[in-house]
């Protein structure tokens, strides 16, 4: 016998967008759109 503890499905979950994957698009999302601003900021001021 092993000495597993029972997973609870709640604590799998995230906190916010209900399932891992939509977190990860949202970071990727977030990511591409500051990259995108910080390039159009550079390309302005320089």
């Amino acid at each position: 016998m092993t000495n597993r503890p029972t997973e609870n499905p709640d604590e799998d979950q995230p906190p916010i967008m209900g399932s891992w994957n939509r977190l990860y698009i949202l970071v990727m999302v977030l990511h591409i759109l500051f990259i995108a601003i910080f390039y159009f900021i550079t390309r302005s001021l320089s």
